[in-house]
């Protein structure tokens, strides 16, 4: 037997669109992307007890279960014929945005975690709980611009690589196949860091014809990433109908199944992990943002598995250009890549999710007044020791527990001023 982990299998015994809150927010300052409701007009597609930090025009975050068709028996005269029809899956793809991030009102974090195997739900949620408050309680991401740069990719790593630990030790994925990929964009002022395990794109549209990929996807048709699986005991192979290439690990010392994974890099994934050469550790970038850089996309492979970066890009800017907001735009991204699914593959489509961000309109409200008047960073809210316990407490949680608000101490009072002013204008 060969599951496949990635495909279309779903986590036993949990409700086949299980969104985790039904609310946007997690806790103070973080939405989670809530389900899009297929068909309805942009102003219904998100639940009316959504919230999120930043105004809808500046980020838009959505989120659509995947389906696949099953076979039920017809109606007609003698028991008919089977009929096929697209039946929900589990949803195991989680997106958020977090507003402030660290106490610093001029910064936001942004995540997309696409799950897949048995507990791929469970992983991605659990992926950006823990991710996310490491990053937050690491001093070198929680305040990148008083860092060096070299400073501030060692945190992202060593932040990944713990959050992958922790998962490794959390009960339910000692044992079952479970993993997820992670994409981050952190933005301080006008620097944006980026840090990715796995092929949930990100990608930065500058105009109609100009497109800037942030990220590039972690498979198994990378030499040096196949390299280093092969060296590690993995066996990599290609399929010689659908051309994809996975690495095969067994499902354990006492079992015939292979587990089966088109990633190199991922959150989870023990099995891999511990014999197939896969690995946490991210590639990070830095770069300045400037004027014409106009739209963010932080996406699930649901999208780009027939969505082109470029055609994503043409489509969400002929939009921008139209005077659609960053909830319109994620929605459109969103139609697309079904529309796709449907053309190209009518038995099945992924999970699909989107993180859409306005640049320009999230740069006013992350420059805030303190910059108008002449100070570059305001510091953060709390006392020291506040802090320090802040950081304290995310180091000592337990694998796959909650804990601090990624937001901070009383973080969310300069944020929400800020977005009140930006929303006077």
């Amino acid at each position: 037997m060969l599951p496949s982990i990635g495909g279309a299998g779903g986590a036993k015994g949990m409700d086949s669109t299980s969104r985790g809150p039904s609310k946007g927010l997690w806790h103070e300052g973080t939405a989670i992307a809530p389900e899009l409701k297929v068909g309805q007009a942009l102003g219904r597609c998100y639940p009316r007890e959504f919230t999120s930090p930043l105004p809808f025009e500046v980020a838009g975050l959505l989120s659509q279960h995947g389906a696949v068709v099953k076979f039920s028996p017809g109606m007609g005269f003698g028991g008919g014929k089977t009929r096929p029809s697209l039946e929900p899956k589990e949803n195991q793809d989680r997106a958020l945005v977090t507003y402030p991030f660290a106490g610093n009102a001029s910064q936001v974090l942004f995540m997309v975690a696409d799950g897949h195997g048995e507990k791929g739900a469970l992983a991605a949620e659990q992926a950006c709980t823990i991710l996310g408050q490491l990053l937050a309680a690491d001093m070198r991401t929680s305040d990148p611009l008083r860092h060096s740069a070299d400073d501030v990719q060692q945190g992202f790593c060593t932040c990944f690589e713990e959050a992958n630990r922790r998962l490794h030790n959390t009960g339910a994925l000692q044992t079952s196949s479970g993993g997820a990929t992670m994409s981050v964009a952190l933005l301080s002022g006008r620097t944006m860091w980026t840090a990715w395990a796995g092929d949930s794109r990100m990608v930065v549209a500058k105009s109609l014809k100009r497109t800037e990929e942030l990220s590039r996807d972690h498979t198994c048709c990378i030499p040096a990433e196949t390299m280093r699986m092969k060296q590690a005991g993995g066996i990599v192979m290609t399929n010689e109908h659908t051309g994809v290439t996975r690495v095969c690990v067994s499902a354990g010392p006492d079992s015939d199944d292979v587990y089966t994974l088109n990633m190199s890099r991922s959150l989870g994934d023990k099995f891999f992990h511990d014999y197939g050469g896969v690995i946490a550790t991210p590639e990070v970038r830095s770069r300045e943002l400037v004027d014409d850089d106009k739209v963010l996309i932080l996406a699930s492979d649901g999208v780009w598995e027939h969505v082109e970066s470029k055609d994503a890009s043409e489509a969400l800017m002929a939009r921008h250009s139209n005077g659609n907001d960053a909830s319109q735009m994620c929605k459109a991204l969103m139609d697309l890549a079904m529309r796709r699914w449907k053309e190209r593959n009518p038995a099945y489509r992924d999970d699909i999710s989107a993180v859409v961000v306005d640049i320009p309109k999230l740069l006013e409200i992350l420059k805030g007044q303190s910059q108008a008047a002449g100070s570059s960073q305001e510091p953060r809210t709390g006392t020291k020791q506040q802090q320090q316990q802040q950081r304290r407490a995310s180091n000592d949680l337990p694998s796959g527990t909650g804990g601090t608000p990624l937001g901070g101490v009383n973080s969310n009072s300069t944020a929400q001023r800020r977005v009140a002013a930006y929303k006077r204008q």
